[in-house]
C-alpha cells in the first residue's frame, strides 16, 4: 500500500500522520508532522492520529451497538404496553356491552355496583383522560418519527470531496456527541413512560367494579380475590379495603369465626387510615359489638354520627 504523502510544497513527501477534525480549519484535512507546527499549530487538540481515529470508530462502534440493543428493549416493552393497552380497551368494551344486555335483563342491582364507570362516562371524565392520554402517546411518536428522520438522513448522506474534513469531524467526533444525546432522550423518554400511572388506575378500578358486581351476585370469594387485586395495586385504595372488611364482617356473622372478625377489622382500620367516613367508623363499631367491646363500639358509632 503507497505511503500518504503530503502535498505542500515547504514539505512535500513527508508521512500524513492523521486527520485535523477542527471545523474551522481552512487547511487540508491531511497532516504531515511539519503541518501540526505549524499550519495546525494553533489547533493541535484537533488534529487525530490514525491510530486514535481507530480508537474513536471503535468507541462509536460500541456506541451503536448499545444504543441498538437499547432500542430493541424499548421496543419490546412498548409493544408489550400496547398489546396490554389494546386487551383493557376490549375488555371495557366488553364490560359496557355487558351492561347494556344487563340493562335490558333488567338487572338494575348489578348495573348500580357499576354505576361510577356511567358516572364518569357522563361527565366526560372518562372522555377527557383517554384524549389526554392519547395526546401523550401522540407526542412520543413524533418525537421517535423525529429520530428516524435523523438516523435516516445520518445513513443516506454522501460525502463528497470538498466536505470531507466536516463530514469526518461530524462522523468520528460530533456524532459521538450525538449518539449521547440520542441515549439521554432515550432515558428521559423511559422515565417519562414510567411515571405515567395512568394504566395502573385504569386495571385497579377496574377489579374493584368487577369485586362490586361478583358481591352483587353473592359471589363472595371471587369479590374479595378482586379486592385483592386492587388493593396489590394500589395499596392505598381505601374503598377496596372497606368492601373486603364488609364482606369479611358478613362472612364472620355467617360462620361465626373470630378470626375473619380480626381480618375485617384489619380492612376497616386500613381504609380508616387512608379516609376517615361515619361509614366505617360504623363497619367496624358493628364487628367490636359482635365480639363484645361494647364500650369501644359505642364511642365509634358516636363518633360516625357526629361526623354525619
Amino acid at each position: 500500500m503507497d505511503i500518504f504523502k503530503c502535498k505542500y510544497i515547504t514539505h512535500e513527501n513527508e508521512e500524513i500522520m492523521g486527520f485535523c477534525l477542527n471545523q474551522n480549519c481552512q487547511n487540508t484535512t491531511q497532516y504531515c508532522y511539519k503541518c501540526l507546527t505549524t499550519t495546525h499549530s494553533d489547533h493541535q487538540k484537533d488534529c487525530i492520529r490514525f491510530s486514535e481515529m481507530n480508537q474513536y470508530i471503535h468507541e462509536f462502534i460500541q456506541i451503536y451497538h448499545q444504543s441498538t440493543k437499547q432500542f430493541k428493549e424499548i421496543s419490546k416493552s412498548l409493544q408489550l404496553c400496547f398489546e396490554q393497552i389494546l386487551k383493557i380497551k376490549e375488555q371495557d368494551v366488553k364490560n359496557l356491552e355487558k351492561m347494556i344486555q344487563q340493562l335490558q335483563n333488567k338487572e338494575y342491582l348489578v348495573v348500580k355496583s357499576q354505576i361510577n364507570i356511567i358516572k364518569k362516562m357522563f361527565t366526560k371524565e372518562k372522555e377527557n383522560q383517554i384524549q389526554k392520554q392519547i395526546i401523550y402517546l401522540n407526542e412520543i411518536l413524533v418525537t421517535i418519527k423525529n429520530m428516524v428522520t435523523d438516523l435516516t438522513q445520518s445513513s443516506n448522506e454522501r460525502i463528497s470531496d470538498d466536505e470531507i474534513k466536516n463530514e469526518i469531524k461530524n462522523d468520528i467526533k460530533n456524532e459521538i456527541k450525538n449518539e449521547i444525546k440520542n441515549k439521554i432522550k432515550i432515558k428521559e423518554l423511559q422515565d417519562e413512560i414510567q411515571d405515567k400511572k395512568e394504566q395502573k388506575i385504569i386495571e385497579c378500578e377496574r377489579f374493584f367494579n368487577e369485586g362490586q358486581a361478583l358481591q352483587s351476585l353473592n359471589k363472595y370469594e371471587e369479590a374479595i380475590e378482586c379486592y385483592d387485586k386492587a388493593i396489590a395495586i394500589n395499596p392505598n385504595y381505601d374503598v377496596a379495603w372497606n368492601s373486603k372488611g364488609k364482606l369479611l364482617y358478613y362472612s364472620g356473622l355467617a360462620l361465626h369465626k373470630l378470626e375473619i372478625y380480626k381480618d375485617a377489622i384489619q380492612c376497616f382500620d386500613k381504609a380508616l387510615n387512608i379516609q376517615i367516613t361515619p361509614d366505617r367508623l360504623k363497619n367496624k363499631a358493628y364487628i367490636l359489638l359482635q365480639l363484645g367491646m361494647t364500650l369501644e363500639a359505642r364511642q365509634l358509632y358516636l363518633a360516625a354520627l357526629e361526623k354525619e
